[in-house]
């Protein structure tokens, strides 16, 4: 829903063209970008608390990550039309980074808590008809 408001943002309240608002999606290019870099943070972290926590150990950034996206959203709704035009970029960078961030932290904790299983789709396999 939030990609969908960048072209009636920067075409209706900035007066962008398609060529212009299409390079507004470069934000969403480096939040995942900065999403990359929270990861290899979390790695550290994993590894470190790893032998006390167990595999939950992967989901303290996650907790944190979790205030991002509503964030990003709150700067990009509130920034439009008061401002320049790179408030509301900024709020979709912020946004996606606590995305990506959100979505790395969980499936790899998926991946690793329910083991092959579920990472393989094997379990679909047990629940046929």
């Amino acid at each position: 829903m939030c990609v969908e408001a960048v072209p009636l943002i920067m075409e209706g309240v900035y007066g962008f063209n398609p060529g212009q608002y299409g390079t507004v999606f470069l934000a969403v290019f480096v939040g995942g970008l900065l999403g990359m870099a929270i990861n290899l943070w979390q790695e550290r972290l994993y590894n470190k608390h790893y032998p006390s926590r167990g595999v939950e150990a992967r989901l303290y950034v996650a907790c944190y990550l979790c205030w991002l996206f509503p964030g990003g959203i709150f700067i990009v709704a509130f920034s439009q039309g008061r401002g320049h035009w790179m408030g509301p970029v900024v709020g979709l960078a912020v946004a996606f980074s606590g995305v990506f961030g959100i979505y790395q932290a969980t499936f790899s904790f998926l991946g690793e808590y329910e083991g092959q299983d579920w990472g393989g789709g094997r379990f679909l396999y047990a629940w046929r008809c």
